[in-house]
């Protein structure tokens, strides 16, 4: 009441001054009042990742989840979702358990084999027992940032994990299981290499008969669970293996020729390479320059004119780079033809200017032509074998148990490297681990590594500098840079799909530039390898967003810079995508 009788007093109208004040005073006394009630019903704050204290390891539950036993290992309590961050604070005397902490303070053990450990902890160790009966346990609570967007994926996942496993014929003894560890469909190939064709398809979570491998480990022979006539090869490095890899048989076709080639034979030097496939005219898109994109990862190359819609294939390889002034293409291929090339836009003089290195990729031009950057993957680091998934983890995670074999191992490491137009002046580009998908600007060179979207230079002892690295959402991929030193345009996973974002040079200013329309289908769809036209004003890049908003087949896109006026190309050339960071399409003179 003496609240209301000092307003009523203080709105005198005889006194201007004195009612503008109380009229801004009694304002700010309301807003004040409201403002943290009104925020309170506007935002629900995410169940926040557990911290972890000292000597504690923060580990992340995989692909198929994991399910949590009570503390005193009498019952299981608890499933916990995939992707799910534990805090690890305890182990079993025979490393096979942990004792961990879930965002929702819920403790308990799990298995080891369910969780992905970072790096190596020497945890207290006590003795554990599993051994009641599981019950149906209640689901436990993911942090917001790992929610799957998507309910396809989990369908996948269960009824792939519910079909049940056969032996190939003359198989005797336990049969070697793996599990597709990608969040997407992943590619079965004729043989052991980028350079076989796509003969089928794995889906995430889809368990597989391992039959063999090759000398490396970097490639699995095995037999579809669903389809037991298909038998196939796949990346190692996506397959959560039931036996230690190098416990596996080496197939004695791991060295046989690709059955169906998707990579050409190189041209001659001086060759002028007439197209494969007729030229053809699509219908005029009011843009200006050229495209040029594969078709598949090892497939035709073709080149468009926006203008006035010519469309002819140019070659065959991969990740192909329209030069600045416009009139070459770099690309590369692998197996036989190991190598960077360049071509000219008219189909001639295609030649090979490097091949001293194995596993060439992502070819990208300096801003003045004279040089080309690169990343290769032919060196390797030593790791050991983690018995329970077949995985390669750089030193033992659990010393002094048994759940490591084969210290001899290896994963291989992604560097850059660039050379000139003659493919001389060889050297290596400071970068940090894993590097691959460059772009060179006039302000340094772009790329995505292990910790996130860096920039480097082409200088002797360089110093990286982070664009964007979001931990608990990773998969920060293909950054490509915007003339004259502009935003950077990247593609990122969200859930069960991947979106296009962009971001300043000095890591600020992040905005999504593509988004599902709706969430009302049955599967969302996808926008992935962007790139920026040569003015600065334009994004080309690869979606399956079809008319009804799902997913269907890719086709290539424009949008304008801040992700606007979005609308397919009229290029009705079929495009395969398979999320090995190829470099689809590039935009010139």
């Amino acid at each position: 009441m003496q609240t209301m009788f000092w307003i009523s007093q203080t709105l005198n109208p005889s006194s201007p001054a004195r009612y503008r004040w109380a009229i801004s005073t009694t304002f700010l006394f309301v807003v004040c009042l409201l403002w943290p009630a009104q925020l309170s019903a506007q935002s629900t704050p995410p169940t926040p990742a557990p911290l972890a204290p000292a000597n504690t390891l923060v580990v992340v539950a995989r692909g198929h989840g994991s399910v949590l036993w009570s503390p005193d290992s009498s019952e299981a309590v608890a499933q916990i979702a995939p992707g799910a961050r534990l805090v690890a604070s305890k182990q079993s005397t025979d490393g096979q358990w942990l004792y961990v902490t879930t965002g929702d303070n819920v403790t308990g053990w799990a298995p080891a084999a369910d969780l992905i450990i970072f790096r190596r902890l020497d945890l207290p160790s006590e003795d554990v027992v599993i051994t009641a009966a599981s019950p149906t346990p209640q689901p436990v609570a993911t942090p917001a940032s790992t929610v799957t967007e998507s309910t396809t994926t989990d369908t996948a996942i269960a009824t792939a994990d519910a079909a049940p496993l056969t032996a190939a014929p003359g198989m005797t003894g336990d049969v070697p299981t793996g599990s597709v560890r990608s969040t997407t469909r992943l590619n079965v190939r004729s043989g052991p290499g980028l350079t076989h064709a796509v003969i089928g398809k794995a889906e995430p979570g889809q368990q597989l008969i391992i039959l063999a491998r090759n000398a490396d480990q970097s490639w699995l022979e095995v037999q579809l669970s669903d389809t037991p006539n298909t038998v196939g090869w796949v990346a190692a490095q996506y397959i959560e293996s039931s036996a230690a890899l190098n416990t596996l048989a080496i197939s004695a076709r791991a060295d046989a020729a690709p059955s169906q080639p998707i990579v050409a034979t190189s041209m001659p030097a001086a060759a002028t390479s007439a197209p494969v496939a007729p030229a053809q005219t699509t219908a005029a898109t009011g843009l200006t320059g050229k495209l040029v994109f594969q078709t598949s990862f090892g497939g035709p190359i073709y080149l468009y004119e926006l203008a006035s819609g010519a469309l002819r294939q140019l070659t065959t390889g991969f990740d192909p780079a329209l030069s600045p002034n416009g009139q070459q293409v770099a690309f590369t291929r692998g197996g036989g033809d190991n190598g960077v090339y360049l071509i000219n836009v008219d189909g001639s003089n295609e030649h090979k200017i490097f091949g001293e290195r194995e596993l060439l990729r992502s070819p990208k031009w300096s801003p003045d032509g004279k040089w080309i950057v690169f990343s290769r993957g032919d060196e390797f680091e030593p790791c050991f074998v983690y018995e329970d998934n077949g995985r390669c983890y750089r030193e033992p995670l659990f010393p002094g148990g048994n759940a490591f074999d084969n210290p001899e191992s290896k994963n291989h490491i992604e560097k850059l490297a660039r050379v000139d137009v003659n493919g001389g002046n060889y050297r290596d580009i400071a970068t940090m681990e894993q590097a691959v998908a460059p772009d060179w600007n006039s302000n340094g060179i772009v790329y995505q590594s292990n910790t996130g979207l860096q920039i480097t230079a082409d200088e002797a002892n360089a110093t990286n500098r982070e664009l964007y690295f979001e931990i608990q959402r990773q998969y920060h991929q293909d950054p490509d840079w915007q003339p004259g030193g502009g935003r950077v345009v990247f593609q990122q996973k969200q859930g069960s799909h991947w979106q296009l974002f962009g971001i300043n040079p000095d890591g600020n200013g992040l905005a999504a530039l593509t988004r599902p329309v709706t969430a009302l289908v049955y599967t969302m769809p996808s926008s992935v390898a962007p790139a920026w036209s040569p003015n600065g004003q334009s994004i080309v890049f690869l979606s399956n967003r079809t008319d009804a908003n799902d997913a269907g087949p890719w086709r290539l896109w424009v949008m304008n810079a801040d992700g606007s006026n979005q609308h397919p190309l009229p290029v009705n050339i079929p495009l395969d995508y398979s999320y090995v960071n190829e470099q689809v399409v590039d935009w010139g003179q």
